[in-house]
Formats: C-alpha cells, structure tokens, sequence
C-alpha cells in the first residue's frame, strides 16, 4: 500500500516538473509576444501624439492666416459698427465651416464657396455688411449635414432613402445656430433653408421660384454648384472652369444673371493666378 502511494506521488511531482520545464519552454515566447505588443502600443501613442500635435500647429496656423484674409476685407473694416461682433463671428462661422468639410469629406469647401460669395457680392456692389453677411453664411450654410450619417458623403451611389435622408440638411439647423446674433438669425434661417432651391421651383424643400428665394441663396446655390463640379467628389471627377460654367449657363435652376456675375468673378480670378 505504501509503495503505491509513493509511486503516485512520485509521477504527479515528474508530470508536475514536466510542465514546469514545458512552460519555462514558453516563457521566452511570451516575453516576446508581450515586448512586440508594447512597442506596437507606443509607437501607435506616439503616432497618435504627433499626429495631434501636427494638426493643432497646422490649424494655429490656418487660422491665422484666415484673420489676416477677413482683416484685408473691407466688408470687415473698422469703420462697421459692427466690426468687432462680425470678426468674431466670422472666426466662429469659419471654424464651424472646418468640421462640415471634416464630416462631408469635403476638403477646403468652406473657403472656395466663401470666397466666391464675397466676389460675386463685390461685384454686385453690395453693402459691406451684406457683404459680410454673406461671406459668413457661405461657410455655415450646409450646418444641417453634421447630423446626417458620415459614411453617407463617402458613398458613391447613394439609395432613394440615402437622398431623402441628404434633402433634410436644409432643415437641420435649428439646434446649431445659437452662436448667430439674433438680429442676423432670419437672414441665416432663410439661407440655410432655401440655397437648394431652384430658379424653376423644381428645388427643395418649399418648390420655390424666382424672386421667392432670397438673393443671397440663390446666389450661394450657383456658388456651391460650381465649387462642386470643379473639386473632385466620391460620386464625380473635376471639371474645367470653362465646363462647369457651359453646365451653369444650359441649366434650368440657376438664376442666370447671378451666373453671369460668377462667371465676371471667375474670370478675374483665374487671371490672378
């Protein structure tokens, strides 16, 4: 009896040391594993670190150089009652237009459309604080799309219910624009809700036509069609400035004497370069 207990004993402390051998075997192994999946970890921190840091340093100075650009604008002059109220707007609307282009994938949108918008009011003669105004909703104008699903911008072709669910950005705004003064807020209200309507009353969401839209949309409306067909999208490659303006001038929806007034704009503008 005694020597079968030693026996037992005896195999489970050289199974046992087995195991012990088997898994100092392994220990080699693990430490590996773990030190790979440390450095992986720190060098995706690290990226991480930079990568922030770098976007922080870039936005310093994009927004800088955005309150150099309206400090020359002479709808943001000194001489405005004004004045102050609308330089800090505008920062305000133009930081707002950065996390649309962020959210729509849509790269330096708020800039192109703006500058556009504030050309084509010069060229009309407009008010400084029209001007101003303008200038501001052309960056904000699309506010409605930060509620709408991101992946919907990245998708090529989008289904029936993905448009319709695009069409309600007009009217998803009325949580976003506290930060507009109150005595701007109509102005901006009607922006934002009509610049999708066409001059033929086939647009959305009213169906209104000719001198029912208010200038200011009709005219953003051509602006962001023409910044659309000249920048590359997920559902279209660019077109030329020539092309886009044939398409402008041969379409139903456009108040065709605002795109004349683009057109002066684009002209000028393409000079410059």
């Amino acid at each position: 009896m005694f020597s079968d207990i030693s026996e037992t004993l005896s195999e489970l402390f050289s199974s046992s040391s087995g195991e012990t051998e088997e898994g100092m075997d392994l220990l080699p192994l693990f430490i590996g594993i773990g030190a790979a999946l440390l450095f992986v970890f720190l060098v995706f921190l690290a990226v991480t670190i930079i990568k922030n840091f770098w976007n922080k340093y870039l936005f310093k100075l994009h927004k800088k150089a955005f309150i150099q650009k309206i400090n020359k604008m002479e709808c943001f002059s000194s001489d405005l009652p004004e004045a102050a109220a609308l330089h800090s707007f505008a920062l305000r609307c133009w930081e707002t237009g950065l996390a649309i282009d962020a959210h729509t994938d849509r790269s330096n949108n708020v800039n192109l459309v703006s500058d556009l918008v504030y050309r084509m009011c010069r060229e009309l003669k407009m008010e400084k604080l029209d001007c101003a105004l303008n200038f501001c909703a052309a960056m904000i104008y699309d506010i409605g799309f930060l509620d709408i699903p991101g992946y919907i911008f990245m998708t090529e072709i989008l289904t029936q219910d993905e448009r319709n669910i695009v069409k309600t950005h007009v009217m998803r705004f009325q949580d976003r624009i506290d930060f507009i003064p109150e005595q701007w807020q109509v102005f901006f209200t009607q922006v934002v809700m009509y610049h999708h309507e066409n001059i033929n009353g086939t647009g959305y969401p009213g169906g209104y036509s000719a001198d029912e839209i208010p200038v200011a949309a009709r005219m953003l409306r051509i602006a962001e069609s023409y910044v659309s067909l000249t920048t590359s999208r997920a559902y279209h490659r660019a077109k030329t400035s020539r092309s886009a303006l044939v398409e402008l001038k041969s379409s139903p929806f456009y108040d065709q004497n605002l795109v004349s007034v683009l057109e002066k704009v684009v002209s000028v503008k393409n000079s410059e370069l």
